[in-house]
């Protein structure tokens, strides 16, 4: 999706220009085909090397999170609002500094409340840790730290790429979002005073169900649509 730092918030963003694969039918017919036809090649592939090695794969709960990111068109029984599958993919014609502000919170509750220091839907509910941990201002003390032991940082689960015209799929920006349970369970949160914030499948799925609400209210204020693409 991108390279170096920042890529997961479309900095360093490749396009793909050609791919060479004796004419692969789902290279012509459209990402949403190229992705469904990875995400089967490789399911049949783990199978049959685990298969041979002894190994057979087991799905995961139906009720819960998967322990990890994954890519999978399951849908989540808990999901809500634009939060319905373990993974999904959208798609806006936002072009990249749009796109890659909604990360700011300055410049998102400029375009939201017309104030860079709003108390947005994230910050209000606290949950503006979905996107990405450790997320503090050191020199203020103030924001999300890690109580949990042993673990230092989590990237965020929404990731960014944007392209020009000439990408083979077409310009403009994709956006994933890949739901699973491997947060940290304790966090605080310092601000106008300190919370201690525990981390259940149940929050995590609220806080990115609020996290994508918004960057699709951030979008549409600006003129730009974002819809599912896959699954």
């Amino acid at each position: 999706l991108g390279v170096g730092k920042g890529s997961r918030r479309a900095l360093g963003s490749l396009d793909t220009l050609r791919v060479d694969v004796n004419g692969s039918p789902m290279l012509l017919q459209g990402f949403n085909r190229l992705l469904t036809g990875l995400v089967e090649d490789a399911s049949k592939l783990a199978s049959r090397v685990l298969s041979e090695g002894g190994v057979h794969l087991r799905g995961c709960s139906d009720g819960g999170l998967p322990p990890m990111p994954v890519i999978s068109r399951r849908r989540l029984p808990a999901g809500r609002g634009l939060l319905a599958y373990v993974t999904q993919v959208f798609e806006t014609r936002a072009p990249f500094h749009v796109v890659h502000n909604f990360f700011v919170r300055a410049e998102r509750c400029r375009v939201l409340y017309g104030d860079p220091e709003c108390q947005d839907k994230l910050r209000a509910g606290l949950k503006a840790w979905v996107l990405g941990l450790p997320r503090a201002q050191k020199k203020l003390g103030t924001g999300y730290f890690i109580e949990s032991r042993g673990v230092d940082r989590r990237a965020s689960p929404i990731i960014a790429s944007c392209h020009r015209d000439r990408n083979l799929w077409g310009g403009g920006c994709v956006v994933t979002m890949i739901a699973s349970a491997d947060w940290p369970s304790t966090l605080s949160w310092t601000g106008t005073g300190k919370r201690t914030i525990n981390v259940d499948e149940a929050g995590i799925v609220d806080a990115l169900d609020t996290a994508l609400g918004e960057l699709k209210d951030y979008l549409s204020r600006l003129g730009y649509n974002f819809n599912r693409v896959w699954p």
